[in-house]
């Protein structure tokens, strides 16, 4: 459920998610983590290093790749990361008989089920707090652009200053008040 449900409500938006994360050059590193983590995933599942306990931490080892994901793609990176971590660990462990239910998959398939389980709620967390901290920067970008316009058009002195009295910026009817360009008074 917290694997499948955030890359359905991520694909809902379709042509555009597909377009977000594999478009122009950020398509190859998409590709490539996608890629890497499911090659790591296959590999800490498949990897039998002899003792159960030992191998453990490996299930571990693609949550770099999956981080990487869901904080450079935002929702659709991490919703894709999480789906393609469990599936590779999902067939994985199917190809190696390790699920739930079976009497050879010992002690093995609870710690491969919490790490999946806990790499989907990594991914979907950062994803979460990486789009919005996306909407929040290109909100401010449109803010500060308005602001800049009402500036830029005002026939009044508009001035920021420093705490020293610097002046940081002037508007363009300065020169017209004033006589001096903007570009003059900054820095005085």
């Amino acid at each position: 459920l917290i694997t499948v449900t955030p890359f359905l409500l991520a694909w809902h938006r379709g042509r555009e998610i597909l377009h977000q994360v594999f478009s122009g050059p950020r398509a190859l590193e998409a590709i490539l983590l996608l890629g890497g983590l499911v090659a790591l995933q296959a590999y800490a599942v498949a990897y039998d290093p002899g003792l159960p306990e030992s191998r453990y931490g490996l299930l571990y080892l693609p949550f770099p790749a999956l981080v990487w994901l869901a904080v450079r793609f935002a929702p659709p990176g991490g919703a894709l990361g999480a789906l393609a971590l469990s599936l590779a660990g999902f067939v994985t462990g199917f190809a190696m008989e390790i699920w739930p239910f079976s009497a050879e998959a010992g002690l093995y398939a609870l710690p491969l089920e919490a790490s999946l389980s806990i790499g989907s709620a990594i991914a979907v967390v950062l994803s979460a707090v990486a789009g919005e901290r996306e909407r929040h920067l290109r909100g401010q970008l449109r803010s500060d652009a308005r602001y800049r316009l009402l500036a830029d058009l005002s026939t009044d002195i508009i001035s920021r200053h420093a705490l020293d009295t610097t002046v940081l910026y002037a508007s363009p009817a300065v020169s017209a008040m004033l006589g001096y360009g903007a570009a003059e008074i900054r820095g005085r």
